[in-house]
């Protein structure tokens, strides 16, 4: 209840007035009050923003020892802090060393952005994290969630395009969002009530050639030119064996074990079963398949 409370103030501190909140705080001591005026002092802009997660990181240090509490911290959509720049990922490194009472979960749909904050030497966060990584969602979730948002828009989606958006994304959160978002907006524009498999498949590409650049820096500067060729490889089919891949490499399968093995770890590709894998990342897949 005393936690409720403090939640409480704090919301109002969002949007009321300076004065009222510290009206509000007169009964409440300790790192709570401190994390409030602190926001305070930001919103008035007497602080930057680099002191601001520094004293924010600090407070959830001392509530929990003020609590005599173990906390867990989580970062949800973690992709959207990929243009901040590395002060708070230095700053995140040193708070996982020292404060033993806090755990911070790391969750976000955009495996490039993770890759590149927990898996290249060159991160503050390199191997801070234990990797865990959810299996795509199945497709009876994804029609259910596409139908219930579609039916509080007033617009419908026939059978074919729901199959064809379902097979365009593989259960991956972020692009099956997007992808009917887009087929929306498609469909709105066009002033139509009704989604058709030719506005998925527009729509998607659309996606493609929005993600084209971004595909494409993540291709040329996260991967050894041995790497590439694994995945240009890999893009040509579904489930291919490393027996597929070393032909068309021209290299023993055993000369790509080390690679192969990066690409695992980094999320990259994945096995299906002995001797088979395919690309995560079903939609960079079907670009790279589209680059020839």
């Amino acid at each position: 209840l005393k936690m409720k409370g403090f939640l409480e103030v704090f919301k109002r501190s969002l949007k009321e007035s300076a004065l009222t909140v510290l009206r509000s705080l007169e009964g409440i001591k300790g790192s709570f009050r401190g994390i409030v005026e602190v926001y305070l002092s930001f919103r008035e802009l007497q602080m930057s923003e680099h002191e601001l997660l520094k004293q924010t990181l600090d407070f959830l240090g001392g509530f929990a020892k003020e609590r005599n509490l173990k906390l867990v911290v989580m970062f949800d959509e973690f992709q959207k802090v990929s243009d901040f720049d590395s002060y708070m990922f230095r700053l995140l490194k040193s708070r996982t060393d020292k404060v033993k009472d806090i755990r911070y979960i790391f969750s976000g749909s955009s495996l490039s952005v993770l890759q590149n904050v927990f898996l290249q030497p060159r991160s503050p966060m390199y191997l801070v994290a234990t990797k865990v990584y959810l299996k795509p969602i199945e497709d009876t979730h994804v029609r259910d969630f596409i139908l219930q948002r579609l039916k509080h828009f007033k617009t419908k989606i026939d059978d074919d395009a729901l199959e064809e958006l379902c097979n365009s994304v593989q259960g991956m959160p972020f692009y099956f969002q997007k992808l009917g978002d887009m087929c929306y907006r498609r469909a709105l524009l066009s002033n139509k009530s009704t989604i058709t498999k030719r506005d998925a498949i527009g729509a998607f590409q659309d996606m493609i050639a929005e993600f084209d650049t971004e595909f494409e820096s993540r291709f040329e500067h996260s991967f050894s030119p041995r790497q590439k060729a694994i995945l240009k490889a890999n893009a040509k089919g579904d489930r291919i064996r490393i027996s597929e891949i070393a032909k068309v490499l021209r290299l023993s399968v055993n000369k790509l074990g080390k690679d192969m093995k990066l690409l695992c770890d980094s999320l990259t590709i994945e096995r299906i079963e002995r001797g088979r894998y395919d690309i995560v990342d079903r939609v960079f897949k079907r670009w790279l398949a589209e680059q020839g």
